[in-house]
């Protein structure tokens, strides 16, 4: 919901069950390292510059094709993170 939504961190939390936000950002900081909007920021900036780099071997035929991994989805693992954390509340 962070990186596929605009929805605000205080609106994420109680969709996830928290009754509090600095209480959902204490949690999601313990599991992922990093506070909520960091995250989002982060995963955001990842995947644009992917963007990036993949137009740019297609706009430039002369220079070899750079290989490219698709972005870690961070909603993937992330989904289930945050089933845990609203288990451990």
């Amino acid at each position: 919901m962070l990186v596929s939504t605009n929805y605000s961190v205080a609106r994420i939390s109680g969709e996830v069950g928290y009754e509090s936000e600095p209480a959902f950002n204490r949690a999601f900081k313990r599991e992922f390292g990093d506070p909520p909007a960091r995250f989002r920021m982060q995963a955001r900036s990842s995947e644009k510059e992917t963007r990036t780099d993949r137009a740019l071997t297609r706009i430039t035929p002369s220079s070899p094709v750079k290989e490219v991994d698709p972005p870690a989805a961070p909603t993937d693992n992330s989904q289930l993170r945050l089933r845990a954390l609203r288990q451990h509340r």
